[in-house]
């Protein structure tokens, strides 16, 4: 069986490496192309392409699945399966054809629950208790598609991106060596998304700022959301500093928003809309993360400093 596999991000490779790791025969890569990232603007290709490339597996960059040289390309490995995690491009309908057993997506959520590009960040961000994968045949709807199989599971308070998406990319390779053979001989039924649908909208530089206005618990969330990587960002003493985590607390103090209100050994607590929020780790700009308790030692915040939005 010829078996394509499509994807881009963290998620995607993750579970890339599981099914490799478990013995499902992924005979080539479809990636998006490298991309310029970091302060120096390099060129970066794709998590998933790096992965394939430590395999041998062949990889073909795709910016757009339009135009008959690109369709000429999936058809001349002549599919059988087209497994999609995590691409970042609807697939059409040229596409949805090719493969003879069809195209096939794992979608890191509770489907018709956060359909879109960030998932698992939405999902966080929200304070979501729970959230699972879908395997879905795909339309050209996005992840509109009939559902093949689906698995809940519950989502720890102290969970961030990586740690969730590690734990979501491994049920969906249970459930993609599990399931796939039983769809294939005819003993699952695809049936419809049911309930109302919600949207997870891709990842924006704005949602990256820090507002200190807010709840403690929300900031919470929106930090471990984005953890470790792009990672939520504040700026301290002009700086770029990203907090990479930490806990929420509904205590308040006459200190306006953003502002220093505790500072203890190992604890920083800083004032926010309503509560206080304790950084536990966090990266200051040009450095490795380090523990609030170095960042202590090492920048000896005062009580009242403040952490600001960046200057436009």
């Amino acid at each position: 069986m010829i078996n394509i596999f499509m994807g881009s991000g963290v998620f995607s490779r993750e579970l890339f490496d599981l099914l490799c790791d478990g013995g499902f025969e992924i005979r080539a890569v479809v990636t998006r192309p490298e991309q310029r990232a970091g302060r120096g603007l390099h060129s970066r290709p794709t998590a998933v392409k790096t992965a394939a490339e430590k395999r041998d597996i062949e990889v073909l960059e795709l910016r757009d699945l339009k135009g008959e040289e690109n369709l000429a390309s999936l058809r001349s490995w002549q599919p059988d399966l087209i497994l999609v995690a995590d691409y970042g491009i609807i697939l059409p309908r040229e596409v949805l054809e090719i493969p003879d057993k069809g195209c096939i997506n794992a979608h890191p959520s509770l489907l018709p629950q956060y359909r879109g590009a960030a998932p698992i960040q939405r999902a966080l961000m929200d304070g979501a208790k729970k959230t699972g994968v879908t395997l879905i045949l795909l339309d050209t709807g996005m992840d509109t598609g009939p559902i093949i199989s689906q698995a809940e599971l519950e989502i720890g308070v102290e969970e961030d991106l990586a740690s969730l998406g590690e734990r979501l990319a491994r049920l969906a390779a249970e459930m993609i060596m599990e399931t796939l053979p039983r769809f294939f001989r005819g003993e699952i039924e695809p049936r419809p998304q049911e309930g109302r649908a919600t949207f997870a909208s891709a990842i924006e530089k704005s949602d990256l700022v820090i507002d200190w206005s807010r709840d403690a618990y929300e900031i919470r969330n929106r930090i471990r959301a984005l953890s470790p990587s792009p990672g939520a960002f504040s700026c301290f003493r002009g700086k770029r500093i990203k907090i990479l985590g930490g806990g929420a607390d509904s205590e308040s103090f006459e200190v306006k928003p953003g502002g220093i209100a505790k500072v203890e050994k190992g604890s920083l607590g800083v004032a926010c809309g309503s509560g206080l929020f304790f950084i536990q780790e966090l990266q200051p700009e040009g450095k490795k993360a380090m523990s609030v308790a170095e960042f202590i030692r090492g920048y000896r915040p005062g009580l009242g400093e403040m952490f600001e939005e960046p200057q436009p």
